[in-house]
């Protein structure tokens, strides 16, 4: 198994460390018979104690190898410190070298470049009311798991009183799924009825309001469980009044399977919308209707007045 640099550079330093204590104990000059060195079996017969030598058992003690040949000697407690000490600051680094290796490859902020908001919000007609529309999506094949997208308004209401309001609006997935699948590009949409805060927003808003559209998507990486979670935000500069975006889903006739264009994630189409805001579009519907059954009732009554008379 290769060894790190860390591992490395700390095998050196304890080598330094005993060669330097071998120094200081004497084991350079001559012994008196049944003298021991502070390191048995690392003494070399012509040379002495070597570098080579200390840097051996080093790793040796580190690395739990325990060849048998080489071991501290008793009658040097300098020796046994050393090796204590080494231990201690070995699983010291180890445990945290472990950790930062593992956070480094495990970084949830990482996975979030890989979940993709389209750069433009759309506004046009969906199922008879204007929806505000924007896309959402996920390059990578593992999948987040109990995914959770909310989106947030934020603006100033009162201009006199300059205080940030928030609220959320009521969003669903790809027509009318409340569940977030992000197996697939899905659309957000938000139906701008009466219930909703863009409710009277017209296309002449988008050039003279500062409200922001906040969205935020969180899930939980299948890998490891950790939670992550990815936000962008719309300014009304951001928001395209009268179109829609670009189908990505095609039929693959080779594969028989649909596949999605990450192409045209961004891309949008111009579509016919009223330029007006949804509040006056059910005015004017509203008047429409009444117009189309006022002629009916003053027909039924030109129709009375005749077989009267």
């Amino acid at each position: 198994m290769p060894r790190s640099p860390r591992s490395t550079c700390r095998t050196s330093t304890s080598a330094s460390c005993r060669y330097c204590m071998a120094l200081a104990h004497g084991d350079f000059e001559d012994r008196l018979p049944g003298e021991q060195p502070c390191i048995i079996n690392t003494m070399d017969v012509t040379s002495g104690l070597t570098f080579t030598g200390s840097f051996i058992f080093s790793m040796e003690s580190q690395t739990t190898i325990g060849y048998g040949t080489a071991y501290p000697s008793k009658d040097c407690p300098q020796a046994v410190v050393v090796l204590c000490f080494q231990s201690v600051c070995g699983m010291i680094i180890e445990a945290f070298s472990v950790g930062i290796v593992f956070a480094k490859m495990t970084r949830p902020h990482l996975r979030t470049q890989t979940l993709l908001f389209s750069r433009r919000a759309v506004v046009a007609v969906r199922d008879g009311c204007l929806t505000l529309m924007f896309r959402v999506g996920d390059i990578r094949k593992s999948q987040l798991v109990s995914t959770k997208l909310w989106v947030v308004i934020s603006g100033v209401s009162d201009p006199d009183e300059p205080e940030m309001d928030q609220t959320e609006l009521a969003v669903t997935f790809n027509g009318s799924a409340n569940n977030l699948n992000t197996s697939w590009p899905t659309t957000v949409m938000h139906r701008i009825n009466d219930k909703s805060p863009l409710y009277k927003m017209d296309p002449r808003d988008l050039l003279e309001d500062t409200f922001e559209i906040l969205v935020f998507l969180e899930g939980t990486i299948q890998s490891t469980g950790q939670t992550t979670q990815a936000r962008t935000s719309y300014t009304p500069s951001e928001i395209m009044w009268g179109h829609k975006l670009y189908p990505m889903l095609r039929y693959s006739k080779k594969l028989r399977r649909y596949e999605a264009d990450f192409n045209r994630f961004h891309e949008t189409i111009e579509v016919e919308t009223p330029l007006c805001s949804s509040y006056n579009l059910n005015r004017v519907r509203r008047l429409s209707e009444l117009s189309v059954l006022h002629p009916i009732s003053e027909s039924r009554e030109e129709t009375a007045v005749e077989i009267e008379s």
